[in-house]
């Protein structure tokens, strides 16, 4: 990573590109594993509010995704039949939705629709807040993986949709 950041540097010209450089390098050098994941604390659709740290003790396989997000949407089979195969192992699937506020009842729909398991989060205000920026995620789907202290395993975990997922879980749960 590093050596991709000089390499950009020098080839950057203007000042707010190197900046730009600087930041973003700076954001994902905290995404390595073993590294503390960022937190989130967002409103649960089964009710009240969910925090990362209330799932200390468990793996936990983060999905970011959206209503509006064709790709999101056809992760949702494979994505169930993971949540099926490691129902009873430790770990917790947790869907964060980037759905504006305003369109709370079309992800309600969505999850009656599709019957979505695992916890179903929204965003506190879509795409604007420090769970977003902290793990740069600038395009959805976004798939996380995260060890039983709420340590980063991936920033970039496989899609349900690959069979790597399923392996990768059952050499950690299994």
């Amino acid at each position: 990573m590093e050596t991709i950041r000089d390499r950009m540097l020098g080839m950057a010209k203007l000042d707010r590109t190197r900046e730009a450089i600087t930041d973003h390098y700076n954001v994902i050098s905290q995404l390595k594993p073993g590294n503390p994941s960022p937190v989130f604390d967002f409103e649960n659709y089964a009710g009240g509010r969910t925090k990362l740290s209330d799932l200390r003790g468990k793996y936990v396989y983060i999905d970011v995704w959206a209503t509006w997000c064709g790709p999101c949407i056809l992760e949702i089979p494979h994505l169930k039949e993971i949540e099926e195969t490691f129902h009873d192992a430790n770990i917790e699937f947790v869907s964060i939705s980037l759905d504006e506020p305003r369109f709370r009842n079309t992800w309600e729909r969505m999850i009656e629709e599709k019957q979505l398991g695992g916890i179903q989060l929204l965003s506190n205000n879509g795409w604007d807040n420090d769970f977003v920026r902290e793990y740069s995620i600038r395009a959805v789907p976004k798939f996380i993986l995260l060890d039983e202290q709420g340590n980063i395993i991936s920033a970039n975990a496989e899609r349900p949709s690959d069979t790597r997922l399923k392996e990768r879980l059952s050499a950690l749960l299994l």
